[in-house]
């Protein structure tokens, strides 16, 4: 399972304390596609696989209830840079809510 760095990065930072509960799982969810999540149910001990699937059902699966979903995001950024972060924080709810649902639906295969 060698093509996975970023998951990889995420399990270790949370190992080490420098990423909440909610921090990591964002992190796993966001970097979920159809083509690794196999991989990354594969990589999680069953109390993360556990975690993980609290977040899924959690999560929106209606229209609606996407159009309403924001995802929170701490930093500090440049006001002249305002637009890029707009497009950014874009693309990070379209990599989340793929994330969710690639998830559900391997998920529920192995139901």
């Amino acid at each position: 399972m060698s093509g996975l760095p970023g998951f990889e990065r995420s399990i270790q930072l949370y190992e080490a304390g420098a990423l909440s509960e909610a921090s990591f799982m964002s992190l796993l969810i966001e970097q979920t596609t159809s083509e690794n999540v196999c991989d990354l149910l594969q990589r999680l001990s069953p109390d993360r696989l556990k975690q993980l699937k609290k977040f899924v059902d959690a999560a929106p699966s209606e229209e609606s209830d996407w159009k309403r979903f924001m995802l929170i995001e701490l930093g500090c950024f440049d006001r002249s840079a305002m637009h890029e972060m707009t497009l950014e924080r874009e693309r990070i709810s379209m990599r989340y809510r793929n994330g969710i649902e690639s998830l559900r639906a391997r998920l529920k295969q192995l139901s």
